[in-house]
């Protein structure tokens, strides 16, 4: 089945979706994560998804504490994946401003996010008050569906 010209490969949904084509195709994606909702329509596929951006603006002496907490594999995410609705962290660098970064939360669902939220209320507001000296200013530019 050949795909529409502007419509990704099977495999880019899967990565955006945080799984491998080979994952799929054993049967491993039905053990370890919930279906996503995906929707052709043409020229797209879509994953719905919640995403969660924040933006920090770090001193460089605090570079290397700020990216370990707030990495894929830090603090924060270790927190995160106590949720089976959790999708992943990226923490993204400025090419071009020192000490500025961006952090994309992904979740399956507004909904799945809030229970989270919710259910480690005490959990987050410890993390949060402990990587505090971590940032010089942390600022939520928004929460996305896509």
């Amino acid at each position: 089945m050949a795909h529409h010209q502007y419509a990704p490969s099977i495999e880019t949904v899967y990565q955006i979706m945080g799984s491998s084509a080979a994952e799929v195709r054993i049967g491993r994606i039905e053990r370890t994560r919930p279906r996503h909702r995906l929707r052709y329509d043409k020229d797209t596929i879509e994953v719905c998804m919640f995403v969660v951006v924040w933006q920090f603006e770090i001193s460089e002496d605090k570079v290397a504490g700020f990216e370990a907490a707030y990495g894929p594999e830090g603090a924060w995410a270790q927190l995160f994946r106590t949720s089976p609705e959790y999708r992943g962290t990226e923490l993204l660098r400025d090419a071009y401003v020192p000490g500025n970064y961006l952090t994309i939360d992904r979740w399956t669902s507004e909904e799945a996010f809030r229970t989270f939220r919710k259910d480690h209320d005490r959990e987050y507001e410890l993390l949060d008050r402990k990587c505090d000296d971590l940032t010089s200013r942390e600022t939520r530019v928004g929460a996305y569906t896509a």
